[in-house]
């Protein structure tokens, strides 16, 4: 897995380029802890390039859900349809503090102030 990190919208982002498993999770949670940990409670994951996730990947999401508090969340964007499915199997797609974007302009879309 090849994790970039960047902003979007003034949120941080990280981009998961290959496979979110047991050997690579590890990168990802430093990363969103690293965020979580300097006072950030809304993290962006881009998952275009994520091309499959397993349980180590699973866990690192839910490890994060738990660390961000009161109106914190991880905003999951441009899923993948195969990778849509294990969410949506595990119940992460329902889950509060997840919101799903199709892309990043519909981040941008979402996170515009209200006229």
């Amino acid at each position: 897995m090849l994790l970039k990190e960047g902003m979007l919208g003034g949120l941080p982002l990280l981009e998961v380029e290959g496979d979110l498993d047991r050997l690579s999770a590890l990168q990802l949670q430093d990363a969103l802890l690293d965020h979580i940990d300097h006072g950030r409670r809304q993290v962006l994951l881009g998952m275009r390039g994520c091309s499959s996730i397993d349980s180590g990947g699973l866990a690192v999401i839910f490890g994060a859900l738990h660390q961000v508090s009161g109106r914190g969340w991880l905003g999951l964007v441009a899923v993948t349809p195969q990778v849509r499915r294990v969410l949506d199997t595990v119940g992460l797609i329902q889950h509060e503090r997840i919101l799903m974007f199709e892309d990043e302009e519909d981040v941008l879309r979402s996170l515009a102030p209200r006229a």
